[in-house]
């Protein structure tokens, strides 16, 4: 493999990833306190890992899906745009949040559907959730990362796969996906490797969570035997 083109991806926590794609660092869907509220009530999750922002390397692009609060902490989106003078691509709820809480206009940009965004030799495409495909300004996105001949895929929250991803069948190296309706979108985008998120323990956990991470591997493998499954919990970082 050229080294140029080599890809590291991490998994931090939750649905939060680390990118390195050359000189380039994304971070995707910041969650790094272990908190948000929810439907009228905090979740906590349970042993979530030591993260601090003094170990995570200088960010250029940090991508948030959408605007719930284990996608999108405004603190640290606040605390990297100040110490690494990073750029936020999100949808416009999430910008105009940031605006109110007085971050630089400057370092934000709504996400445009399907319009690539160049970070150096990196190509970032925002993508809609299913179900969120004919939004006039989409508020749910999924991401592709394109480097050299690779690309990595985020889905986000989405609810299973959406047509308007149907371009990149059989093209993902990585997929990043969601532990809901994960069958439905390895089915269709056809992956050569998987990474599953959003599975870690939350107390009460009434939302998407508390996955046996272990066990959902073991059945998506035997269904998909030509797909890599990673499991994040024993190796949290792959080179692609």
């Amino acid at each position: 493999m050229n080294t140029v083109e080599r890809i590291t991806v991490k998994h931090l926590n939750h649905a939060s990833f680390l990118i390195t794609c050359g000189q380039v660092s994304i971070l995707i869907d910041p969650f790094f306190l272990g908190t948000f509220f929810w439907e009228g009530h905090q979740e906590v999750q349970v042993d979530n890992p030591d993260i601090k922002l003094e170990h995570i390397p200088t960010i250029d692009v940090i991508l948030c899906s959408h605007i719930h609060g284990d996608h999108f902490e405004i603190e640290t989106v606040s605390s990297l745009i100040q110490r690494d003078d990073s750029i936020l691509i999100a949808p416009e709820n999430v910008i105009l949040t940031c605006i109110k809480a007085g971050l630089k206009k400057r370092k934000l940009m709504t996400a445009s559907i399907k319009e690539p965004f160049p970070a150096g030799h990196t190509i970032i495409i925002c993508l809609p959730n299913k179900g969120y495909e004919n939004e006039v300004k989409c508020s749910k996105l999924s991401f592709l990362i394109g480097y050299g001949d690779k690309k990595i895929f985020h889905s986000g929250d989405s609810h299973g796969y959406s047509e308007s991803w149907k371009e990149y069948r059989g093209k993902i190296d990585l997929a990043c996906l969601w532990c809901v309706k994960t069958e439905e979108m390895i089915e269709n985008l056809q992956p050569h490797k998987v990474f599953l998120h959003h599975f870690q323990k939350f107390s009460p956990g009434q939302f998407s969570c508390n996955v046996d991470i272990g066990r959902l591997m073991e059945s998506l493998q035997k269904k998909f035997n030509k797909v890599i499954f990673l499991n994040p919990v024993e190796c949290d970082t792959v080179i692609v």
